[in-house]
């Protein structure tokens, strides 16, 4: 990866704000109305993901599987997220959340090829996220927090009232879920509305996963009594194959960008999160010699270049963002 300054031909970055209301938002977004929840100040989309009512949003960009919001958290970004408790209304509701939260940091530190690194800070330290007790929660959402509207992590998870009867098991397996939100993976089971529209697949995993962290509470069939919350432990190996594939994918220890013959064509991949934008341009060169226009393109980390004739291929991608686009991947 180089840095490069805007090239000729360049495409008018789109607008970033999205100007109806935060329903119609989440709605774009592929979500179903039997899906979100009002709770006054903001709507809970799949028991625990937080859009405020009062918020400007971007406009629609694809979700994808083994799911990602977007944008991502920035790669530049994931490698000392700081997190810290606020105190809970009783001593032991505390230390156990202090427990599940060190537990679930630890899973989350342990996977490998995978750059994000969460950090426990007690004390009167200001953390990048701040796990606190949100009385406002439904009583069958044991846990919220929001995907990133910025390119780093989301700031808080809130843990309801009912989370006082979970033990260190089943907060173990509800913060790590949490911060998988925070830096921007999304529902595994999410379906959207059944068109394909704004839902990609994570290029290292399928369009399900039963075994993952990351399905929610929807499909656990989580309710108020505390004990449908499912545990850690009933996760054989934590993270599933899948989880672990896609983590890896998107946040590299190593950022690399493939270009490769399949026979058909070209496939281009790249760490989605080495941009912070939801869209990218893809510039294509045959012997040093631009192959048609640039091309604006969802951030998913993969573009087929319908090409197979022989020469020498080099391609970029650049963000998208309005401004100078910076970022630049050469192979």
């Amino acid at each position: 990866m180089v840095v490069s300054c805007q090239k000729d031909n360049p495409i008018d970055p789109p607008s970033n704000v999205y100007s109806n209301s935060t329903l119609d938002y989440i709605i774009s977004l592929g979500y179903s109305n039997d899906r979100i929840v009002d709770v006054g100040k903001y709507y809970l989309v799949e028991g625990d993901i937080k859009f405020w009512k009062d918020s400007n949003h971007k406009k629609a960009r694809p979700i994808q599987r083994a799911r990602i919001s977007s944008p991502l958290a920035q790669l530049s970004t994931v490698d000392n997220i700081t997190v810290g408790i606020t105190s809970f209304p009783n001593t032991a509701w505390s230390q156990r959340v202090i427990d599940g939260t060190q537990a679930a940091i630890n899973s989350w530190n342990g996977l490998s090829n995978c750059k994000v690194n969460f950090i426990y800070t007690p004390g009167p330290a200001t953390p990048d996220i701040l796990i606190e007790h949100d009385a406002t929660l439904p009583l069958d959402a044991y846990g919220s927090t929001e995907v990133p509207s910025t390119c780093t992590a989301s700031t808080f998870i809130g843990l309801n009232t009912n989370s006082q009867y979970l033990s260190v098991d089943q907060l173990h397996f509800l913060i790590a879920h949490e911060l998988s939100h925070t830096i921007g993976f999304t529902h595994t089971d999410h379906q959207g509305d059944g068109s394909g529209v704004n839902s990609f697949v994570v290029r290292t995993t399928p369009d399900g996963d039963g075994a993952s962290v990351m399905n929610s509470g929807i499909y656990h069939g989580v309710f108020t009594n505390p004990t449908s919350v499912k545990k850690w432990s009933d996760f054989a190996g934590g993270f599933s194959t899948y989880d672990r594939s896609a983590s890896s994918f998107l946040f590299p220890n190593s950022p690399d960008a493939t270009l490769t013959d399949n026979g058909a064509g070209l496939n281009l991949v790249w760490p989605p999160s080495y941009f912070c934008s939801s869209e990218v341009i893809i510039e294509v060169y045959k012997n040093n010699v631009q192959v048609g226009a640039n091309s604006l393109e969802p951030n998913t980390g993969f573009f087929f270049i319908n090409l197979n004739d022989p020469g020498s291929y080099r391609a970029e991608v650049q963000d998208a963002r309005g401004g100078t686009r910076t970022a630049l991947i050469t192979l």
